[in-house]
Order: structure tokens, then C-alpha cells, then sequence
């Protein structure tokens, strides 16, 4: 029997939690869809929940099959067992038509029982890739076209055009523009704000050119950029001072040296969080590194301190550009990203009103747009979730997501508007393949943070591997560690 399985701490603790929102960080052979399963599973014959009242989202038709055929395996090992409950044999009947499907298939069956609250003709079918590629070049190469022989409609003129064209494209010919504008496309789309990413980023280059860099919205970035590496620095100096602290010869040659240094670090930190950018770029950029004195001998401190020192002075190359804008330049600078960004703004907006209205002429919808359909159905326009998100909130009461970390904001504002502090939502940082589709799996380590560091939810690690040998695992482990932060990685076991 599955029950009779032997599960760590992690697994166990996984398929028990209730009464939150679940995260589970789970490596490569951990047993993650045996532990989704078994959850399932005991939800349903133990706990005697609803099958029918279960949402489960994998990415793929494959997984979703896999998964459905587990719980039918399962629950027929069970009603065997127990010929006489009834209630066995209900559930795997209800089974064929439990809700487990890609996200597009769910946001596909939500669209179909709602054409009308969407404006849109019954019937429409999902268009292939290849016949949704062709159209988007055709239109965008119109919408381009239009700007060239300045026969923009008024609401979609603008003056940027010409930067926007000398910027983007080092060839200077139309079609490559239409090649990377169709990306800028598919990049928004995979967002929640859509084009008002865009709008926003001409704003923000408008708030650099009225004031500087130092008073607009990109100095909290550099700020931010700046504190982590000082809070990050000064813990390894003091590590590396109080580790060799008895060692005479460490103290009398290094110890003042890493004493200046730290002492730079803290004065550019306190400036940070007193809010003076500009004073803690200058300490931190005009700081002078000493010449590290000259060591006799094999000593375990040198290459140590040669280390952390070489680490910070390469930390130190790449935050010089924040302080090295002469603000004139950069004003001129930011005029042109301006231009730039609202113009594509228009021209963005404008190739989405074409591209909408042929869709809709050929009665079909693309992928994205099954996306971007649940999302106007569950919010409204200043993004305040809708009457019809609650109602399908009440339809579920557990929400199950695999493959998290490529989810993109869009499909994480779809699952928010219909959770109810019910989602278990199970992925791998490190096996996030689908960016160039618009994964951002920062999400997940963000949800992976939040839940750390408060009561909203809870964070399991399924690290153990049970698929490779020690050999693939160490050397995994080898790779992975210098690419993650210390504190954000997770060794496989």
C-alpha cells in the first residue's frame, strides 16, 4: 500500500501541512509528485475531501496525465483493499472529470463559460503557433510601416520614433525592428501590467531627466545594490578577522589593512540607510585599497584574505557606474530613453489593437491570450480582484500548482485572485528552463522568502535525492553553490 511507503521528515511534513499556503522547494528526484500524490490521496480518503473541489495545474498535458493516472493507480489499490467502501469507487468515477490541466486549459475551460462577460464571439478556437508567428509579422510590420509614413493614428503618434529606430537596430532595417519589437511583445504579455511596464519605464526615465539619478526611482535600486553588498562585506571581514585574530603575524600585517577597509564599508552602509546615496557611492568609490604587505611562508589566511578582498574590489566594478554619470550627460541620456520608451509605449499599444482585432476577425485566440483573458476576468482595471474571482475562489478548496518556478507574473496574479491562503505550489529554483518564455522564478524565491520570514504561509525543502548517485550529486552541488547566494541555496542529499 502507498501508505505503508517510508517518507522523511520533509515528505511527511509536506503532505500533512493544512491550513495555509504551502511552499515546497523540491530537488531534482525528491520524490515531488510521490509527495503531491500521496497528499491527495489522503486528503480524499482519509480526510474526505471533495476531489471535485480541487484545482491541480501542471505545466504540461504529459504531467497532468501522469498525475491523474497515480491518483486512479492509488485509489484502485485502496478500493481493492476495501471492497466494501463505496465511497472508493465514487471518487474514481468523479476522477475523469476532476480539474487537473495545464494552467491553459484551465484558463480555457474559465474563457468558454464566460465569451460574453469577455466581449468575445462564441467558438473561438486556439490557434497553432506557427499561424499565430505569421500574424504577428504581418501586423507588426504594418504598425511599423504606419510610423515610417507618419500615418499613426493621434492617440499613437510620437516624436521618439526615430531614436526608438536608431537605438534598437545597429543594421537599420525594418525588419529586424519588427524581430525585436514582436520580443518586447511577448515580454509584456507575460505580465500582469501588460504595456503599462513600458509606460512606466518612460515615466521613471522622465523622473531622471527632471531631477537626476540620485532623486529618482532608480537610486532605491542602487541603494539597495549598495547596502546588500556593504551588510554582506562587513559580515565577511569580521569572519575573517576574528577567525585569524590569534594568529601574530595576521594581525600585524592584514589587521589594519581589513580595519580601513571595514571601517569603509561601514561608513558607506550607514549612509545607505540614512538615506545619502550620493555620499555613500563617493566613500564607497573614492576608497583607496592598499597594497596587501608582502608574507613570508604558506599561511591559511593569505589566500583567504586575497579572496574576500579580490571579491569586494570586483563587487566594487560593478556599482561604479551608478556614480560615475556626470548629471548632464545623464540627463541627455535619459531625454532619449524617454523618447524611446514612449514611443514604444504607443507603438506597443497600437500593434495590440491590430493584432487583438485580426484575431478576432479570424475567430481564433493564441496562448498568451488565454493568459490575459482569466486575467481581465479576475481583475478590473485598476487592478482590484472582480466579483468573478471570488465566486471561483468559493469553487476551490485546495489549489495545486507544480513547476512554480516558471510561472510568470501573470499566471502567479491568476492563481492570487482565486486562492484563499490554500495554494501548495511546488517547484525547483534550479530547474527553471522556460525564461524565454517569460518564467520569472524569482516568484517562487520571493514566495520562499516571504513565507521564511512570516505567518502568511509555510516553506518545506525536499533536497534528498533519490534518483542519482553520490558522484552526480556532489558534483551538482559543486556547480550550483558558486551560482546561488549561500543563504538562498539548498544542497541536494
Amino acid at each position: 500500500m502507498m501508505s505503508k511507503r517510508t517518507w522523511t521528515e520533509s515528505q511527511l511534513s509536506a503532505i500533512t501541512h493544512r491550513n495555509s499556503d504551502l511552499l515546497v522547494a523540491a530537488a531534482a528526484g525528491s520524490g515531488k509528485t510521490a509527495t503531491l500524490t500521496e497528499r491527495v490521496i489522503r486528503r480524499i480518503t482519509e480526510e474526505n475531501a471533495d476531489l471535485s473541489r480541487m484545482l491541480i495545474v501542471t505545466f504540461t498535458k504529459a504531467a497532468a496525465e501522469e498525475l491523474r493516472i497515480r491518483i486512479r493507480d492509488a485509489l484502485t489499490k485502496k478500493s481493492a483493499e476495501d471492497p466494501s467502501d463505496r465511497s472508493l469507487r465514487v471518487k474514481l468515477l468523479m476522477l475523469n472529470s476532476a480539474q487537473i490541466s495545464t494552467i491553459h486549459g484551465f484558463c480555457s475551460s474559465l474563457i468558454k463559460e464566460n465569451y460574453s462577460a469577455l466581449n468575445l464571439p462564441s467558438g473561438m478556437r486556439i490557434a497553432e503557433e506557427s499561424e499565430t508567428v505569421l500574424l504577428k509579422k504581418r501586423v507588426m510590420d504594418k504598425v511599423i510601416d504606419m510610423y515610417f509614413e507618419k500615418e499613426v493614428p493621434d492617440e499613437y503618434k510620437s516624436d521618439g520614433f526615430s531614436v526608438l529606430f536608431d537605438s534598437l537596430i545597429k543594421s537599420k532595417t525594418a525588419e529586424k525592428l519588427t524581430d525585436v519589437l514582436i520580443s518586447v511583445y511577448d515580454t509584456v504579455s507575460s505580465s500582469a501590467d501588460g504595456v503599462k511596464i513600458i509606460h512606466r519605464t518612460a515615466e521613471n526615465f522622465k523622473s531622471v531627466e527632471e531631477s537626476g539619478f540620485f532623486e529618482s526611482v532608480y537610486a532605491e535600486t542602487a541603494r539597495k545594490n549598495l547596502l546588500r553588498v556593504c551588510k554582506h562585506f562587513i559580515k565577511e571581514y569580521k569572519n575573517l578577522i576574528n577567525s585569524f585574530s590569534d594568529d601574530e603575524i595576521f594581525t600585524s600585517k592584514y589587521k589594519t589593512m581589513l580595519d580601513d577597509e571595514s571601517e569603509m564599508l561601514y561608513k558607506t552602509e550607514l549612509c545607505c540607510e540614512d538615506g545619502n546615496l550620493k555620499k555613500a557611492f563617493d566613500i564607497f568609490s573614492d576608497f583607496s585599497f592598499a597594497r596587501a604587505p608582502s608574507v613570508r611562508g604558506e599561511y591559511d589566511f593569505k589566500e583567504v584574505v586575497k579572496k574576500v578582498r579580490n571579491d569586494l574590489k570586483e563587487e566594487r566594478k560593478k556599482l561604479l557606474p551608478y556614480s560615475s554619470f556626470a548629471n548632464d550627460e545623464l540627463k541627455s541620456v535619459a531625454k532619449d530613453g524617454k523618447l524611446l520608451f514612449e514611443c514604444m509605449h504607443k507603438l506597443i499599444s497600437l500593434f495590440c489593437k491590430l493584432f487583438e482585432e485580426e484575431k478576432r476577425t479570424r475567430r481564433f485566440m493564441d496562448y498568451g491570450d488565454l493568459e490575459q483573458f482569466a486575467y481581465r476576468l479576475f481583475y478590473d482595471k485598476d487592478g482590484n480582484k472582480t466579483k468573478k474571482a471570488y465566486e471561483t475562489a468559493e469553487l476551490y478548496d485546495e489549489i495545486y500548482i507544480d513547476e512554480y518556478q516558471d510561472c510568470n507574473s501573470l499566471q502567479d496574479a491568476i492563481f492570487s485572485a482565486i486562492s484563499k491562503n490554500n495554494r501548495f505550489m511546488v517547484g525547483d529554483i534550479k530547474q527553471s528552463i522556460y525564461s524565454f518564455r517569460g518564467a520569472e522564478p524569482y516568484l517562487f524565491s520571493d514566495y520562499r522568502t516571504e513565507f521564511e520570514n512570516s505567518d502568511s504561509g509555510r516553506a518545506i525543502f525536499l533536497s534528498n535525492n533519490f534518483r542519482c548517485s553520490e558522484n552526480i550529486i556532489r558534483f551538482t552541488n559543486l556547480v550550483f553553490a558558486p551560482v546561488f547566494s549561500q543563504n538562498r541555496y539548498i544542497p541536494y542529499k
